[in-house]
């Protein structure tokens, strides 16, 4: 039997919490560092400049974690001072690197208004973060055609995942051509790599655009051979991938041909009137109503409702704040498509509403 008083303690604090792992979160955490439920520790081991706006940091993820395939990204995190931050990154090295080492490394650029990527390089330099909390892979933005002859087009840090697909790549059977466009040269991640990949395999050409110096020439000037390309891949700002499967289209590439990932959402939608809507919300024995319209993301309207649902990249990659819609109509952002009236899963924070709705919400663990 314990303590009268300790007794009280833990049953309010097991009370409480819906896991046993998250009422043990302060203590695991403490004993573990780099514990999170739902994630994976990951030993820091390395972190350096890559190009003069960005760095890269070499991690040695738990041996249980599940691996990745090249163009896949994972959720980062660390707790500051009691506050948690993460962001989802592209994967930048290759495939057999972690297969030998068992190391993956993440191409971050430095965002002067981001938290994350301003603080993360300086506390690994201090000595106070040595692990961090990783969450499995993710994403269906893959190379799964190598051995058609294949266009790439990247802007910015639109290049990890390309980078990624290309290093891991061993048996060149086709032309390769790499269009990447940044700001200048200097800022270019990763180039030193791709320009060694260039040299050593003829089947790989890798183009650079400064678009300081030369401004963001159309594909078609810089690619005039580009009709030859059977297949597209393209990562960058939404603008940029939008240009950039148009080109495809016009090259004679059917959509089947072109796949894109981007890192912002699109534009949201314009409601006229700024209509709104009823959603009714139920997150296990709570029920809210709220008023909703589609000038913002479901998940951005469920939290300011008051409701904590599940959730991770915010952008439509990871697929932890899919819900069930039990009725009502959605538009989702990524793909362009709206839903049926009836019942099915929706992502939340790509989806914005388009009439009445009914939602039941997963449960985050934050909200705990």
């Amino acid at each position: 039997m314990f303590h009268p008083v300790i007794e009280r303690h833990l049953s309010m604090l097991l009370g409480n919490q819906p896991r046993l792992s998250l009422a043990l979160m302060p203590l695991l955490s403490w004993c573990l560092p780099g514990y999170r439920p739902g994630y994976y520790r990951a030993r820091v081991l390395s972190v350096h400049p890559d190009g003069a706006t960005s760095y890269s940091l070499w991690l040695k993820p738990a041996a249980n974690w599940p691996g990745f395939v090249p163009g896949q990204s994972i959720e980062l995190g660390f707790d500051n001072k009691g506050r948690w931050l993460s962001r989802r990154f592209s994967i930048s090295s290759s495939l057999q690197q972690w297969q030998r080492e068992g190391q993956i490394r993440l191409t971050i650029k430095i965002n002067p208004q981001g938290q994350l990527s301003r603080q993360l390089p300086k506390l690994i330099a201090e000595g106070a973060l040595r692990w961090l909390s990783i969450s499995p892979a993710a994403g269906d933005f893959q190379w799964h055609s190598p051995a058609s002859s294949s266009l790439m087009l990247a802007a910015g840090s639109g290049i990890t995942p390309l980078a990624s697909m290309l290093l891991s790549q061993r048996c060149w059977t086709a032309p390769v051509t790499l269009l990447y466009y940044v700001r200048q040269q200097a800022e270019a991640a990763l180039l030193a790599e791709l320009q060694q990949l260039a040299s050593a395999q003829p089947l790989f050409r890798l183009q650079l655009v400064e678009t300081a110096s030369a401004g963001r020439q159309p594909f078609a000037e810089v690619l005039p051979d580009a009709a030859d390309s059977q297949q597209l891949l393209t990562c960058g700002p939404y603008a940029f991938t939008e240009a950039a499967l148009a080109f495809g289209a016009a090259c004679g590439l059917k959509p089947a041909d072109c796949q894109r990932e981007f890192f912002h959402l699109p534009p949201l939608v314009e409601t006229a009137g700024d209509q709104q809507w009823q959603v009714r919300w139920q997150m296990a024995e709570q029920q809210v109503v709220s008023d909703v319209n589609a000038s913002q993301s479901l998940l951005d309207q469920a939290e300011q409702a008051g409701l904590q649902p599940s959730f991770g990249c915010r952008m439509g990659v990871c697929y932890q704040c899919v819900c069930q819609k039990e009725s009502g109509v959605v538009l989702n952002l990524r793909t362009g498509q709206r839903s049926t009236a009836g019942a099915e899963q929706i992502q939340l924070c790509v989806s914005v509403p388009q009439s009445a709705l009914s939602i039941r919400l997963g449960v985050s663990d934050a909200s705990f």
